[in-house]
């Protein structure tokens, strides 16, 4: 059986069981399990797991893969899945850069953050040709209002992706 997200997330998916402040809260670890629900079928590679949470029981986790899932292809591709409920279940894999069914640059080092009110901010290393970047590596960002649930469009975060050369 395929190890998930090579064996780094499979010890995430967690319970909390919260008391009534922050200060009583407690982590209790739950037995390992697959994050990406198609983990038992899948032939990608799927590594770089970041995993966030905004201490409301909403999680979002971000990895890199080589799964052709939604007509991905088979270059390095975002993908995210999200648990409203503390990672006791997740949704099912999806592309976060929403260009990954046409895009052919490697996507690489993905990690996330949120400000706790439902808006998230995904930043990664991208050689794809985006908006005039060129082939050289740059910053690309997408966003969600929704607790991960959709994305913006990625976009290079460095505003001088369309002049820079660098590596």
């Amino acid at each position: 059986m395929k190890y998930l997200l090579q064996n780094s997330i499979a010890l995430l998916s967690i319970g909390l069981l919260l008391g009534s402040t922050a200060a009583t809260a407690q982590l209790t670890p739950a037995p390992p399990a697959l994050l990406n629900t198609n983990a038992t079928t899948d032939t990608g590679n799927d590594v770089d797991p970041v995993i966030t949470t905004d201490g409301l029981g909403n999680w979002v986790a971000v990895w890199r893969s080589t799964e052709n899932l939604a007509g991905a292809g088979a270059d390095w591709d975002i993908f995210v899945a999200t648990s409203t409920d503390n990672g006791g279940s997740w949704s099912g894999p999806a592309p976060l850069n929403t260009n990954a069914t046409t895009d052919t640059g490697a996507d690489f080092n993905p990690t996330i953050t949120t400000d706790g009110l439902g808006n998230w901010v995904a930043v990664w290393r991208s050689k794809e040709n985006l908006a005039g970047a060129g082939a050289d590596w740059d910053i690309f960002v997408a966003t969600s209002t929704d607790n991960g649930g959709s994305w913006s469009g990625p976009a290079p975060l460095n505003t001088n992706a369309t002049t820079d050369t660098g590596a």
